[in-house]
């Protein structure tokens, strides 16, 4: 009776999973009639699958909660603010706010959405032991955090100069995507399996994101300093934006893992 439930149960993830991924094309489908804005593309594509991830997971809501918030915090804070100075990449927005007169306020919610749905994905189809409390190094994560996002702050305050920085897009994955990640593999290689097996989950339906997103100018490159530039059908993106596609859901994993859950 047991062995039946327990085969019963991974069929019932089979077919979970396998939903997760088809939504993508009704997502598609929904931002192409009414998604055409960064927020309401983020709703379809990542909204309202985290909410059905929550509800299935609610004792780990919490805790990716506060991961994503935290996680997303200096990446908006710092890497928008630089990004859109240097012409990385740039958001449509439907509120019109604009933080520190430079991206939307929507920027985000939409980071947040976003890490939140790839690790809630991750917990409930790749890990078999749920961790709710986090370790202790997430303390050092948050200080981190936190304090750079104020330090960034304060220098904007008082710095009114141009910033532009070349190849932006190129160095934030070659460090945050590429460079960290790999260490804390090495540092903990017991994870390299869950990271191989949620990209194959993962690269597909960003493509179709990435090209209903484009299509619809929820986001644009306007800058200059790219490697070279990709085609996907109809809309051309960075050579750099084929590289977040890639790299973005096993490093935001890597992260967590790192900082957050028990590195197995």
């Amino acid at each position: 009776m047991k062995k039946r439930k327990i085969h019963h149960s991974a069929l019932n993830k089979q077919i979970e999973l396998w939903s997760m991924f088809a939504w993508n094309i009704v997502a598609f489908i929904l931002s192409y009639k009414f998604g055409h804005s960064q927020l309401i593309s983020a709703i379809f594509f990542l909204g309202l699958p985290s909410l059905y991830l929550s509800f299935r997971n609610p004792q780990m809501v919490k805790k990716l909660a506060i991961f994503s918030f935290i996680f997303t915090l200096p990446l908006v804070v710092i890497g928008n603010y630089l990004a859109y100075k240097s012409g990385a990449w740039m958001m449509d927005s439907l509120s019109g706010i604009k933080l520190f007169n430079t991206y939307p306020i929507e920027d985000f919610g939409w980071g947040v959405m976003y890490v939140y749905y790839i690790i809630s994905f991750y917990e409930y189809f790749f890990e078999s032991e749920r961790i709710y409390k986090f370790p202790r190094i997430f303390g050092f994560f948050l200080k981190s955090a936190i304090f750079s996002s104020i330090v960034f702050i304060i220098f904007l305050l008082f710095y009114s100069g141009k910033i532009v920085i070349p190849y932006f897009y190129l160095m934030i994955d070659s460090f945050f995507f590429v460079l960290f990640p790999t260490l804390i593999v090495l540092n903990s290689p017991a994870i390299l399996n869950k990271l191989l097996r949620i990209e194959l989950f993962a690269f597909l339906p960003g493509l179709i994101y990435e090209y209903i997103a484009i299509t619809n100018h929820n986001w644009i490159f306007p800058g200059t300093y790219f490697i070279g530039q990709v085609k996907l059908f109809t809309v051309t993106f960075p050579f750099e934006e084929l590289l977040w596609l890639m790299l973005a859901v096993p490093a935001t994993v890597a992260y967590y893992e790192f900082f957050a859950d028990d590195r197995k």
